[in-house]
């Protein structure tokens, strides 16, 4: 793995006042919700063929080659999570999940400030999509379970700490 780019000092400031706004008792609320909400559509989406694989798997290498640039590894993530959602063929589930996955963006953004949670989320992305392309839709729906629960308690004690802090 190729050694990720220091971080704009500049970015991780702006991040970090972003984050001072940011509640963790709001995140405790939406990061269950998108998460039993996007297991349902993985677990009711068909087969992911090879071109949804691909797409995948696109997004999952620009997460890892946004390392050092928070912005743009939440919007990678993003992207990977609504190419995991789109076919599930639930227009109500979707419409349901995209105010919530929108919400969280900032979340993202300070979740992918350290390089370790940004590459945990790539592992854990890679063995989603594996599962996926040996149709175990049920393995998938649990790991993107676990994919949301890994890392976001992290940067809800980080935001306790700023507010108590601050």
């Amino acid at each position: 793995m190729a050694a990720a780019p220091e971080p704009d000092v500049r970015e991780i400031v702006a991040r970090l006042r972003e984050a001072d706004s940011l509640d963790p008792a709001e995140l405790r609320e939406l990061n269950p919700s998108l998460l039993i909400l996007e297991a349902l559509a993985v677990r009711e989406s068909p087969p992911f063929g090879a071109e949804a694989i691909a797409e995948l798997r696109a997004a999952n290498r620009r997460l890892l080659q946004s390392a050092g640039d928070a912005a743009a590894a939440a919007l990678a993530d993003d992207d990977f999570h609504r190419r995991l959602t789109a076919n599930c063929g639930n227009q109500r589930l979707l419409e349901v999940v995209d105010p919530v996955r929108r919400a969280l963006l900032a979340y993202e953004r300070v979740y992918m400030l350290s390089q370790e949670r940004l590459a945990r989320s790539v592992e854990e992305h890679e063995a989603i999509v594996s599962a996926l392309e040996q149709g175990d839709h049920e393995r998938a729906a649990e790991l993107v379970r676990e994919n949301f629960t890994s890392g976001m308690p992290e940067v809800e004690a980080q935001l306790r700490e700023q507010q108590r802090d601050g």
